[in-house]
C-alpha cells in the first residue's frame, strides 16, 4: 500500500498489478484500475481506450 512518502509531493502514489507502489507524475492524479495508467485530477479512466477524459 502507498504512503505519502513513497512519492514527491508533485506527484501520486498508485499500487501496481504487482501490489508494489508506483508514482503517478500528476499532483492529486487519479490511478486508473489497471495499475499501470494514471489520469490527472479532474479527470477519469477511459480503461477501454487508455486515455483520460474529462
Amino acid at each position: 500500500s502507498c504512503t505519502e512518502k513513497t512519492c514527491p509531493g508533485t506527484e501520486t502514489c498508485c499500487t501496481t498489478p504487482q501490489g508494489e507502489e508506483g508514482c503517478c507524475p500528476y499532483k492529486e492524479g487519479v490511478c486508473c484500475l489497471d495499475g499501470i495508467h494514471c489520469c490527472p485530477s479532474g479527470t477519469v479512466c477511459d480503461e477501454d481506450h487508455r486515455r483520460c477524459i474529462q
